[in-house]
C-alpha cells in the first residue's frame, strides 16, 4: 500500500465530477458505447486520483466486457479493479482480483499480465503482514517473468522479494533480490525501480555497519532519479539518505537529507503522507538530543498533514509522540500534579487506536496507562490497564501498518520491546499476591500468542487423527479472518467515512471470539496444537501433575525494578523476588553470552590481555547464579527444568557457576539435570516416550564438503550395529520424509528464511554437492520420532533454538536435543559419542545428555562452555 493514496482529494474530486457531467451534457448523457470508452473514462478518473469516482465506471466497464465478450478489456478493468481496492485499503478484495486476473491472463496467453498480477498479489499479503502467502504469490510471479525473460517484470517481482526478506530480518536474501532488482531495471530503463533497489541494497549496508557502502549506494539511487520525474521515489531516497547519516551519528547532515525531501514533495506537491513520515524522522532526531520543543513541533506539524489527509493510524501515533513529549518536558512535580490528566490523554488514545483495530497502539498507551498509575500507588488500577495492554497485544495480529509509512512509529516507540512488558509487569503484580498460577496464565497466554505469530500463514502438516481436521479448518478460517481483519484496519484507519466499518467491526469480534471458542476446544484436547490454532485460553489448573517427582520447573520474570522467580513442582509453588533491576539481569545475560564468544576467554592464548575478560566471564558466571538460581535453591530437587522467558533469553543456565561457601566454584549441570521447555503448556503435550532404542537414522553433510560430519554419524554404528545413515548425496528430503525412527539425529545446514524456523539443507539427490533448502517447517510432515538431535553442521548460519524445539514437540517428540550456537567440530564429534555411548548403555535420553556433558567438560580441549555449553536439551527428565 506504499505510496497509494487512501482518500480522495475533494476539490480535484469535484472538478473531475463536473468535468464528466459537462462531458455528458455535450453527448447526450450516453453511457460509453464500447467497453474500451467505458475503460478509458474509468481510467483517467483513477489517474487523477479520483478513486471513488472511479470504481463504478471500472464496474461499469467489466459489465460491458463480459457481455460483449471483450477478454482483454475485462482483464485491464481487473487489473486496475485489484490496484484501487488496494489503493483503499481492501485488500482481500485486491488479492482476490487479482488472483481471478491473474488466472485470466494465463488463459489468454498474457504473461506480463499475469506476472504483473502475481507481484500485486504479494504485495497484498505483505500488506497484510501474511509473508509465507505473500512469497508464495511473488515467488510464482518471479519464476513466470524469468521463463519468458521479460526485465519489467522481473524487476517488479525481485524489488518485491527483496522488502519481503528485508523485513523478514534476512538480508542475505534480500541483497540477492535487490541485486537482480537492479541489473532488470537497469536493462529495462526502469530507474524509479533501479534506485529503489539500490536503496534496498542501502538498508542491508547500513544495518550491518558498513556506513561507507552505504552512502554510496545510496547516492548511486539518487543520481538516477530526476526531482521532478518521480518526486515520491526522490523523496524516499532521502529518506534512506538521513537514516544512513543518523546511523554514522551525522545529524546534522540527517537533518539536510530530511528536509531536503520535504522540500522536494511540497514543491511537487506529492506524497503528503511521506511527508509526514519525514517531518516524524526530524523530530525523532530532535527528541534523540533531549530537544524536547523542537521534537514536538515536527511532530505536530507531521500530525496536522496526517489529520489532513486522513491517515489516522500515523495521526494516532504523532498524537501519542506529542504526548509522550510533552510529559518528558514536564518537571517531576508538575507531573505529579498533572497525573490524572495525563492518564486520561493515555486512555483517549487507547480507545481511538482501539476503534480503528490498531492494537498495537492501543497496547502502548494501556501500558502507558499502567505505568503511570504504577508510579502513583494504584495497583489494582495498574493491573487493569496492564491486562488491557497485554489483552490487545495478544490481537495485534489484527491490525494494519503500512511497512513505509507506519511501521516506524511503532519501532521508535520500541512496541516490540515492551510486548512482554506488560505481561510481565502484570504478572509480577500476581506474583506478588501469590497468586502464582493467575501469574503464569498471563505468561503462558502471551508466550502463545508469540508462537502462533510465528506459525501464521505457515503450510502445516496436522497429524492427530481425529483433531487434525478441526485445526486445520480454524487455521484457514484463521487466515481469513486475518485478511478481514486487516482490510477493515485499514479502511478505519484511512479516514474514509463509511458506516458500514462499524458493523464490520463488531461482526469481526463475533467472529473472533467464535473462533476461539472453537481453538480452546481443540487446546483442552490435545495441548500441542494450542498455538497452530492461535488459542488465546491457556489451561493452568493442575499443571503441577504434570511435574514429574523431584523435579522442579522454573521460570523468571521481570518486573521493572525486580526479578521474581517463579517456581512449582509436583505439590507447592513459590515466588521469588530478587531486588535487582530487570534491565541489569538482561545486561549480565547478554554480557555472558557476549563474553563466551570472545576469542580471548575461551582460548586464553591472548597472555595477560586474556586475563581480565576471562576474569569478568568467571565473575559474571556466578552472578548469574547468584541472582537466578541461587534465591530458589531450597525449592530446587534433583533436576530443574527452566521455562523460557525473554529476560534470559538463549542463556545456558546450566553453565552457569555455582560457588559454594567453601569456595569451591562448579557448573550448575555438575550438581543437577538442567533442562529446557518452551513453555508451561509444553508440560502437557503427549509426546511418543523413547523407552527403547531401537531404530536409529541419521541424516547430515548434504554437500558432502565436511567429512568429518560423515565420519561423526557414521560413528553410530559402533553403539547402534543397524543405524541407518544418509549421508551426502543421499541425504535427501524423500529419504528424510518416510523415516520411522526412535531417534533420528539431522546435521546439516541450518540458514535463515522468511519465517524465523529457517531452512535446513537437504541433498538434490543428483551431484554431490548439489543442496537445497527445505523449510524447517516441513518436519511436521515426518512420522514423530521420541528423540531427535539436530546439529548445526558448520555452526554457521542461524542459531537453533527454543521454537525449532517446540515444533518437534508439537509433532509428539518427546526428547530434543540441539546446538544453540557453533563452537569447534571437535566438541560436535565428542558430545555425539559420549551420547550415543551412554544411550547404548542403557541410560536415558536425558541422563545421556548430561552425561556426555559431563565428559566435556572433564575433557581438556573442550572443557570451556563455550565448547559444551551450546548443547540443550528440550523436553522433560
Amino acid at each position: 500500500m506504499t505510496g497509494a493514496s487512501f482518500v480522495l482529494r475533494h476539490i480535484r474530486t469535484a472538478i473531475l465530477l463536473l468535468g464528466l457531467l459537462v462531458a455528458g451534457c455535450d453527448t447526450g448523457d450516453r453511457d460509453p458505447a464500447t467497453p474500451a470508452e467505458s475503460f478509458e473514462q474509468a481510467l483517467a478518473s483513477y489517474q487523477e486520483g479520483a478513486l471513488a469516482a472511479a470504481r463504478p465506471l471500472f464496474v461499469q466497464a467489466e459489465q460491458l466486457a463480459r457481455a460483449q465478450n471483450r477478454r482483454d478489456i475485462l482483464l485491464q478493468t481487473i487489473v486496475y479493479q485489484a490496484r484501487l481496492a488496494r489503493d483503499l485499503g481492501e485488500l482481500k478484495v485486491a488479492a482476490a482480483r487479482a488472483s481471478e486476473g491473474a488466472l485470466l491472463a494465463k488463459q489468454l496467453g498474457d504473461f506480463r499480465a499475469e506476472a504483473s498480477l502475481r507481484t500485486l498479489e504479494g504485495n497484498v499479503y505483505a500488506d497484510a503482514g501474511i509473508r509465507p502467502a505473500a512469497l508464495r504469490a511473488l515467488g510464482d510471479a518471479q519464476r513466470l517473468s524469468a521463463t519468458f525473460n521479460d526485465q519489467t517484470t522481473i524487476a517488479d517481482a525481485e524489488l518485491a522479494l527483496g522488502d519481503l526478506w528485508l523485513q523478514a530480518s534476512n538480508p542475505v536474501a534480500a541483497e540477492d533480490h535487490f541485486q537482480r532488482a537492479f541489473t532488470a531495471a537497469q536493462t529495462a530503463s526502469n530507474h524509479s525501480s533501479a534506485a529503489l533497489a539500490l536503496s534496498g541494497i542501502a538498508e542491508i549496508f547500513r544495518l550491518g555497519g558498513k556506513s561507507a557502502e552505504a552512502l554510496n549506494s545510496v547516492t548511486q539511487a539518487i543520481g538516477l532519479v530526476d526531482r521532478s520525474d518521480d518526486p515520491v521515489v526522490a523523496a524516499r531516497l532521502r529518506l534512506r539518505l538521513g537514516r544512513i547519516h543518523e546511523s554514522n551519528g551525522n545529524q546534522n547532515a540527517a537533518l539536510t537529507a530530511y528536509r531536503d525531501g520535504v522540500n522536494i514533495l511540497r514543491r511537487e506537491r506529492a506524497g503528503r503522507r511521506l511527508e509526514v513520515q519525514l517531518l516524524f524522522r526530524i523530530g525523532a532526531l530532535y527528541a534523540s538530543n533531549k530537544r524536547g520543543g523542537d521534537a514536538r513541533k515536527y511532530f505536530g506539524d507531521g500530525l496536522e498533514i496526517a489529520r489532513r489527509e486522513g491517515d489516522k493510524v500515523a495521526q494516532y501515533y504523532l498524537n501519542l509522540l506529542v504526548l509522550r513529549t510533552d510529559v518528558g518536558l514536564m518537571e517531576s512535580d508538575q507531573r505529579v500534579k498533572m497525573r490524572p490528566r495525563i492518564i486520561q490523554a493515555y486512555s483517549q488514545l487507547a480507545a481511538q487506536f482501539r476503534e480503528i483495530l490498531q492494537k498495537p497502539g492501543e497496547a502502548a498507551a494501556a501500558g502507558y496507562v499502567g505505568d503511570e498509575m504504577r508510579a502513583s500507588g494504584d495497583v489494582a488500577g495498574a493491573s487493569r490497564w496492564y491486562a488491557t495492554a497485554a489483552a490487545a497485544d495478544r490481537e495485534r495480529f489484527l491490525a494494519f501498518a503500512d511497512p513505509l509509512l507506519h511501521q516506524p512509529y511503532l519501532e521508535y516507540l520500541g512496541v516490540a520491546r515492551h510486548q512482554s512488558h506488560w505481561a510481565s509487569a502484570l504478572a509480577g503484580m500476581l506474583a506478588r499476591e501469590n497468586r502464582v498460577l493467575d501469574a503464569l496464565t498471563i505468561l503462558e497466554q502471551h508466550r502463545q500468542s508469540e508462537l502462533a505469530d510465528a506459525l501464521d500463514g505457515l503450510e502445516l502438516t496436522l497429524r492427530h487423527p481425529t483433531l487434525k481436521t478441526k485445526a486445520a479448518a480454524v487455521r484457514a478460517d484463521m487466515f481469513q479472518l486475518r485478511l478481514d481483519a486487516t482490510e477493515l484496519s485499514a479502511r478505519l484507519g484511512s479516514g474514509i467515512p463509511d458506516p458500514s466499518l462499524v458493523q464490520a467491526r463488531s461482526e469481526l469480534f463475533r467472529r473472533l471470539q467464535a473462533l476461539r471458542s472453537r481453538a480452546a476446544a481443540i487446546s483442552a484436547q490435545y495441548a500441542n496444537y494450542g498455538a497452530i490454532v492461535r488459542a488465546d485460553t491457556v489451561f493452568m489448573a493442575g499443571i503441577q501433575k504434570f511435574i514429574p517427582r523431584g523435579t522442579t520447573v522454573m521460570q523468571h520474570v521481570g518486573d521493572g525494578a525486580v526479578v521474581h522467580i517463579i517456581t512449582l513442582n509436583r505439590d507447592r509453588h513459590s515466588v521469588h523476588t530478587v531486588q535487582t533491576a530487570e534491565a541489569t539481569v538482561r545486561s549480565l545475560a547478554q554480557e555472558y553470552l557476549r563474553l563466551m564468544q570472545d576469542p580471548l576467554v575461551y582460548t586464553g592464548e591472548g597472555g595477560e590481555e586474556s586475563v581480565t575478560p576471562m576474569t569478568r566471564f568467571a565473575t559474571v558466571s556466578t552472578e548469574l547464579y547468584d541472582l537466578l538460581v541461587r534465591p530458589a535453591e531450597n525449592e530446587i530437587g534433583r533436576g530443574l527444568v527452566v521455562v523460557g522467558s525473554d529476560i534470559i533469553g538463549d542463556l545456558p543456565v546450566h553453565a552457569l557457576e555455582k560457588q559454594d561457601r567453601s569456595g569451591r566454584i562448579e557448573y550448575l549441570v555438575e550438581y543437577m539435570s538442567v533442562d529446557y521447555i518452551s513453555g508451561w503448556t509444553a508440560l502437557q503435550f503427549p509426546t511418543r516416550p523413547a523407552n527403547k532404542l531401537r531404530d536409529i537414522v541419521a541424516f547430515g553433510n548434504p554437500s558432502g564438503k565436511n567429512w568429518s560430519v560423515d565420519y561423526e554419524l557414521r560413528d553410530i554404528r559402533s553403539f547402534f550395529r543397524g543405524a541407518d545413515v544418509y549421508i551426502g548425496r543421499d541425504a535427501t528430503w524423500d529419504h528424510l520424509k518416510s523415516v520411522k525412527a526412535d531417534l533420528l539425529q539431522i546435521a546439516s545446514d541450518f540458514r535463515t528464511g522468511l519465517t524465523g524456523f529457517g531452512v535446513l539443507m537437504m541433498s538434490e539427490g543428483q551431484a554431490t554437492d548439489e543442496t537445497m533448502e527445505v523449510p524447517f517447517e516441513q518436519l511436521l510432515q515426518l512420522e514423530p520420532s521420541p528423540v531427535v538431535v539436530l546439529t548445526n553442521q558448520l555452526g554457521e548460519g542461524m542459531g537453533l533454538g527454543t521454537s525449532h524445539a517446540m515444533l518437534l514437540r508439537i509433532n509428539a517428540t518427546s526428547d530434543v536435543f540441539l546446538n544453540a550456537w557453533g563452537a569447534d567440530r571437535k566438541s560436535g564429534k565428542l558430545f555425539s559419542e559420549f551420547f550415543f555411548t551412554h544411550l547404548a548403555n542403557g541410560l536415558a535420553p536425558g541422563d545421556a545428555y548430561r552425561q556426555a556433558l559431563l565428559n566435556l567438560i572433564s575433557t581438556r580441549e573442550v572443557s570451556h562452555p563455550r565448547s559444551w555449553a551450546q548443547f540443550f536439551h528440550f523436553g522433560v527428565g
